[in-house]
């Protein structure tokens, strides 16, 4: 793809800007100060004879059309593990989002994108040479996504606990400023999750993007995250059934919450990381005690695996039974499930609206002038 002239700094400032969230899932994108983002997307793109191919239409896909693409076309994906493996499949990604989805000029726009606190540095500096070199955006900043999710319910100081498609961590924030040092990682994700249903419920080992759709809507629509699993396996109670595509129905009993176990007995899977829980307590474990009231008063749930109905109890009794009894903390798990799923994006939208936000976007002359130590000095 060609880079576009790019406009002034100043002037494109007076523009809203625009707000990427490239989840190893879903990408969700949308412009500053709005409530929600305008488009949700699988975070695919399309491949034709080992190359990728901006196919109109195709390359991309709102979740409820996902598997709908042309004959010869098959999807992959530009992250793994909430890491980028493709910077070319992002290109495709973004250059779609700004021109198909969104419908404006990114020569225009100030661009916020997020970054996982997982990914190595040279990420950030590969994604401002895309955006300045491919797409000529005028200024762009580069945010963390726990600083982002804590920022959408208004705090700055806090854990985050992130249950995604890509990678499920732990990571405490003080004053804006991500504290890598005490970041916890497992790669118990909501995909692995997905998988996990799929064998409990003894479905043929075959693959396609129907089905993944499909596993993925038994698992938001039918499980949850129970309070006593050991009691409840026992019991075997909880029966539902789920209707299919093709009319059929299938019936689930334990495997509804034997599917989210993993997330608090990594084990059950095979998994030697602690579970979430466990997490938790590590990573406040390697905050200095002057700083660790102000984070452990907001601990945030977020991501797709946040949403299980009893995952914020769950996690609550947990932690009653790991932290002193005199160890104030307070869970922070909006009543609106959606807000935990795109948290990071809501938190980029609000974050970008301010004025005070206005002296941290990197210009492309700045960076130019100055390289990539203006990006880690200016996006924390």
């Amino acid at each position: 793809m060609e880079p576009h002239a790019a406009c002034g700094h100043v002037s494109a400032l007076q523009t809203p800007a625009v707000v990427i969230d490239t989840g190893t899932g879903y990408t969700k994108a949308g412009f500053s100060s709005e409530d929600k983002p305008r488009s949700v997307l699988i975070t695919k793109v399309g491949v034709s004879r080992s190359e990728l191919v901006p196919v109109p239409g195709a390359p991309l896909f709102h979740a409820g059309e996902e598997g709908s693409y042309p004959e010869g076309i098959v999807m992959k994906r530009p992250l793994v593990h909430s890491v980028v493996v493709d910077w070319d499949a992002v290109e495709i990604l973004w250059h779609y989002i700004f021109y198909c989805c969104l419908k404006m000029d990114p020569t225009t726009h100030p661009i916020l994108v997020t970054d996982s606190p997982s990914s190595p540095p040279t990420n950030r500096e590969l994604t401002a040479e895309l955006l300045f070199e491919c797409f000529g955006v005028p200024a762009l900043h580069v945010a963390h996504t726990c600083v982002l999710a804590l920022f959408s319910c208004g705090r700055t100081s806090g854990l985050v606990v992130d249950g995604g498609d890509g990678a499920s961590l732990t990571c405490p924030v003080m004053d804006g400023y991500t504290l890598t040092h005490a970041l916890h990682r497992m790669d118990i994700t909501g995909e692995t999750l997905t998988h996990h249903l799929k064998e409990l419920l003894r479905w043929p080992q075959k693959s396609s993007p129907h089905e993944e759709k499909l596993f993925r809507e038994i698992k938001q629509k039918c499980c949850f995250v129970s309070m006593n699993f050991r009691k409840e396996l026992q019991e075997g109670t909880s029966l539902m059934e789920y209707q299919l595509p093709d009319g059929k129905r299938i019936c689930l009993g334990t495997e509804r919450f034997q599917c989210s176990e993993p997330l608090f007995q990594p084990h059950l899977l095979g998994f030697s990381e602690p579970g979430l829980h466990l997490m938790v307590l590590k990573s406040l474990q390697k905050v200095e005690p002057d700083c660790r009231l102000d984070i452990q008063r907001n601990i945030l749930l977020c991501g797709g695996s946040s949403l299980f109905t009893g995952f914020a109890e769950r996690m609550m009794k947990e932690l009653n039974q790991l932290l002193p009894a005199e160890m104030e903390y307070d869970i922070l798990a909006p009543e609106q499930k959606k807000r935990r799923w795109y948290a990071p994006w809501l938190g980029g939208s609000i974050a970008s609206s301010l004025p005070v936000f206005q002296n941290l976007w990197i210009g492309k002359a700045e960076y130019e002038e100055k390289g990539p130590p203006c990006l880690h000095s200016k996006c924390t």
